[in-house]
This record gives C-alpha cells, structure tokens and sequence, in this order.
C-alpha cells in the first residue's frame, strides 16, 4: 500500500515479539494495530526489539528485497 503521495507503507516488527509469551509482545501488538487500520501486512523480520544490532544482515537482506 502506498501513502497519497506514492511512498510506500511497511510494518514490520520482530519475529521473536510474535510469541505472546515474551516481554515485548506489546511491540508485535502495537505493529499489528498499524496494520489493520493502514490495511497492510506485518513484515516479521529476524530477532526482537533491535535487529539491526542482532541481525545486520538478516534485515539487510530483507530490506533490500522490500525496497526494490
């Protein structure tokens, strides 16, 4: 989905929030909400809370392919 003025949207939140079990599931919550209401998909990407710290190259790699 796209903004009016053509920039796309993308939620995205860590894979290891998903688990309603683990402290920062308020974060998977919260990017899920997002969602809804913008009408897009959560983007599940590698680790938690950081992972640009945890998995540089994971997200790297997914960020490259969503951007292009």
């Amino acid at each position: 989905i796209r903004r009016p003025d053509g920039i796309p949207i993308v939620t995205a939140a860590g894979i290891e929030n998903r688990d309603p079990e683990v402290f920062n599931h308020f974060i998977w919550d919260t990017t899920e909400w997002v969602a809804e209401r913008w009408g897009t998909e959560i983007v599940a990407t590698p680790g938690a809370h950081v992972p640009y710290l945890t998995h540089p190259k994971e997200l790297a790699e997914q960020l490259r392919a969503l951007l292009h």
